[in-house]
């Protein structure tokens, strides 16, 4: 990409004054005394450790783009590099506390392996469609608000002390960024490149996703989440409807819509496909950008580096891939591993 059109990327997503805001000064060190004020406040009662929670020499957080390659137009992933800024350390902590308060919905989904196992039963009717529901940039469009309270009230239902959610308060509104020696505040969601984030925008889709499934009008087959993507199964005439029923829960999440193609849906790294009975096959899926370019088994590396190459290949072939498309996915793997000169694995 041309540095100009990078530069111009960046400067347009900058220019979402509800998202962003140009401030005149370094807000590092007024961030850093919050931070230690705050730690301090709460230390006794929680435990913490100022020294291990806050950064020896604060840096502000950098902004950078990733480019989504397989999207028209090449838009970028706005990250914001937390590394060494005044509540990295803090949110790193809040991550592993407020972990275990996700993940106990019915929609939830760990991995590509348990999605397999939640689908590989079930069978569909002719007038079933598989469905996706894609949120929009949920990062940036994350209320905060909303999210504090939510974590507040799962921290109580746990019997967890709540001034986690004061510290989280912090992390989540304090949010600042550097471009090319200039800040911004950012005004509401959340930076992809915080710790916490991740675990945030979790908890609040399955609150999100909790209050969706209550509508008594349309009951979908399944529906199962996996942060942003969700894959689902509708009646074929309640597809605009559904969306329009998400669409309507809170006016800053907003979904578009991807309906299966050719009887097979993609979610995750996985392609669901709707075979002739109506029950469900499913093997590896690869977005069209993908190379096949793995590390070179000519490559400087540890001999045990390049062998956990095709192992991990393997295991995600026989994992993911039922018994009518294990065996192409097998010689896919083969191909690869050859043209990157990298030993086959013995298979089980």
């Amino acid at each position: 990409m041309n540095t100009s059109d990078y530069d111009s990327k960046i400067t347009e997503i900058l220019s979402d004054n509800s998202v962003y805001k140009k401030v005149n000064k370094d807000p590092t060190s007024k961030v850093l005394t919050e931070t230690k004020l705050l730690i301090n406040k709460y230390s006794s009662k929680l435990n913490l450790d100022i020294k291990s929670l806050v950064p020896s020499c604060s840096k502000p957080p950098k902004l950078y783009g990733l480019p989504k390659i397989h999207k028209q137009d090449v838009p970028l992933r706005p990250i914001v590099s937390q590394i060494d800024s005044p509540t990295y350390k803090l949110a790193k902590f809040l991550s592993k506390i407020l972990s275990p308060l996700r993940g106990h919905t019915k929609s939830f989904v760990k991995d590509s392996y348990q999605f397999v196992n939640d689908i590989k039963h079930l069978k569909l009717t002719d007038n079933d469609i598989m469905v996706s529901f894609d949120v929009q940039s949920l990062f940036t469009n994350l209320p905060v608000l909303d999210c504090i309270e939510i974590v507040r009230g799962k921290l109580k239902d746990n019997k967890m002390p709540i001034e986690y959610a004061e510290l989280l308060k912090h992390c989540l509104t304090s949010g600042y960024l550097m471009w090319k020696d200039e800040f911004y505040i950012q005004v509401d969601g959340v930076a992809m490149g915080s710790p916490v984030s991740p675990v945030v925008a979790d908890i609040f889709m399955e609150d999100f996703e909790v209050r969706a499934l209550r509508s008594p009008t349309i009951r979908p087959l399944i529906y199962k989440c996996y942060v942003d993507d969700t894959f689902t199964i509708l009646n074929k005439n309640k597809t605009s409807a559904f969306l329009n029923h998400l669409n309507s829960i809170n006016n800053k999440i907003q979904f578009t819509i991807e309906l299966e193609a050719n009887n097979s849906l993609a979610f995750l790294d996985i392609l669901v496909i709707r075979n002739p009975d109506n029950t469900l096959g499913h093997t590896v899926y690869r977005k069209p950008t993908h190379t096949d370019r793995y590390l070179n088994g000519k490559s400087h590396h540890h001999p045990v580096q390049l062998a956990t190459i095709g192992k991990s290949l393997l295991q995600r072939a026989q994992h993911l891939c039922d018994a009518d498309h294990l065996e192409a996915e097998l010689q896919h793997v083969r191909r690869a591993l050859t043209i990157n000169n990298l030993p086959l694995p013995r298979q089980h």
